[in-house]
């Protein structure tokens, strides 16, 4: 291949700190922390014989391409065209010092190197035929904690039944005990709290007294604890967002898209739309300094409209995630919601135009496509059934809150999580490894399988592929062309 004359350089968009997989009001896939995810691994021997790892490309412009890889956590990286010429001379098996020899004329002394041990570090050249990949174990105990069932919205995708029912102190308190208990019986030294509907706003005081309880429970188990509101956003007040500024509490907000595409989906009872409101809130909580994630569920009813959605919230420069639409019991009777694939797909890759035009400095691989992320490889698209709880307002614990009516156990149990992971009725959350049809599939890792409750409606299986399988395949490649693009805008405006 040809020489290109540039020096080698690579960009990562995950090298240290937290990988983060939340997502939507979902159980999260994974986290891991830094000291999870392990060092930078020291280069072998000169003499090692070195393979190019199993990795996806995709072109990014006349110069860059994106590489990744599931051997090690570490996520996407954009590299120029020198950093592929000298990847390339791994495409046999070869030793480093057979290559720094074969290319000295093209490197400065020491840079070729410096590249190799990038490339190494990055899992994009390892010393094995058959690398095994590296998956970030988990390292938080994630809680879905309802605090009441009562919303001020009827949105008629929602899955929880609404009923003026709310979350007692007492049980709140033994929810939280219970959640700490299972963290420590497991070794996880990290908990999050969900704190959720209905509508969690309509209980504040509640709401922060747990958490305040929480943060003293962390403190005295040396734990860290932290705590996200998933609310509507309606009902926000200046007392609600200096509350959270003080306890470090996070806020997520659902917005579906602008004016009447938003209303649509989430009115309130009386039928009137809500957008106005949210936006209020979402720009109160802006003014004072908490920067809200906001939430999007497509349907075919908002499909048209995220394209502008997408711009509007890039220009605020808000983190964001984009959730499909989940069929459930309750929402039966609105056969509008559920978008037919090409349809999802070709609306979806529309959408994405728009954030082009856009690129925000923070990361989007976790926020394009759902329950998948190209974050760091996964076996499993979310924690239920391994490192998640979903607790009602009565104290009953169920794998996943969208199937809180079916509980495994109660919050009075010595460790909720056991009884979560031991379950083997009702919901599954097969590794995808185990998916016949998935074991193929390049992308397996990052997409891990899909949600395993929507494949179970579909298909009546858990080990078979996602009906959105054919959505992630289209999708995947573009989501990782945009962040190649925006780190390499990133870089020429550092």
């Amino acid at each position: 291949m040809s020489r290109p004359a540039s020096l080698p350089i690579i960009l990562a968009s995950v090298d240290s700190g937290d990988i983060r997989l939340d997502g939507g009001d979902c159980a999260c896939p994974t986290s891991a922390s830094a000291q999870a995810l392990g060092s930078p691994l020291h280069p072998p021997p000169w003499e090692t014989t070195l393979y190019q790892s199993p990795t996806i490309t995709v072109p990014l412009n006349e110069e860059y391409s994106a590489l990744l890889t599931p051997i090690r956590p570490r996520g996407l990286a954009a590299v120029n065209a020198q950093t592929t010429f000298l990847w390339h001379q791994f495409d046999r098996p070869r030793s480093i010092a057979d290559v720094l020899a074969s290319t000295a004329e093209d490197f400065r002394e020491g840079l070729g190197l410096e590249i190799i041990r990038q490339l190494w570090s990055g899992g994009f050249l390892t010393d094995s035929p058959a690398p095994t990949p590296i998956f970030p174990y988990p390292d938080t105990l994630t809680s879905w904690l309802q605090v009441t069932s009562a919303c001020n919205l009827c949105c008629e995708y929602c899955y929880v039944r609404k009923k003026d029912d709310y979350m007692t102190p007492e049980t709140g308190r033994a929810a939280i005990e219970a959640i700490v208990r299972s963290a420590r019986a497991h070794h996880l030294p990290r908990i999050r709290v969900k704190y959720s509907g209905g509508e969690p706003t309509l209980c504040w005081p509640l709401l922060t007294k747990l958490h305040q309880y929480a943060l003293k429970l962390a403190r005295r188990y040396d734990l860290q604890v932290e705590g996200i509101v998933l609310s509507n956003g309606v009902g926000l007040t200046h007392r609600m967002v200096d509350d959270m500024l003080t306890y470090g509490l996070q806020l997520m907000v659902s917005v579906d898209g602008l004016e009447e595409y938003h209303d649509r989906q989430r009115p309130f009872r009386n039928g009137e739309g809500s957008f106005a409101r949210v936006v209020r809130g979402i720009e109160m909580a802006r003014s004072v300094g908490l920067v809200p994630i906001l939430c999007v569920t497509v349907t075919e009813r908002n499909l048209a409209g995220l394209g502008d959605l997408l711009g509007w919230i890039l220009e605020r420069d808000l983190p964001f995630s984009i959730n499909l639409y989940r069929h459930h019991d309750l929402s039966l009777l609105a056969q509008d919601l559920q978008a037919e694939t090409a349809r999802l797909t070709e609306g979806l890759l529309a959408a994405l135009d728009m954030v082009e035009a856009r690129l925000p400095k923070h990361s989007l691989l976790g926020s394009l496509l759902d329950r998948a992320s190209l974050y760091a490889p996964h076996q499993i698209p979310c924690g239920v059934g391994q490192h998640y709880l979903a607790v009602d307002t009565r104290g009953r614990v169920a794998k996943c809150h969208m199937t809180l009516p079916d509980t495994v156990t109660t919050i009075t149990a010595a460790d909720p999580l056991a009884y979560v992971r031991e379950d083997r009725r009702g919901l599954q959350n097969p590794a995808v490894d185990e998916k016949e049809d998935c074991r193929a599939c390049p992308w397996r890792y990052w997409c891990a399988g899909g949600c395993p409750l929507v494949t179970y409606r579909a298909t009546g299986r858990y080990d078979a592929r996602s009906p959105h399988c054919e959505t992630y395949r289209a999708l995947f490649p573009e989501v990782a062309r945009l962040e190649g693009m925006r780190l390499i805008q990133h870089a020429a405006r550092s």
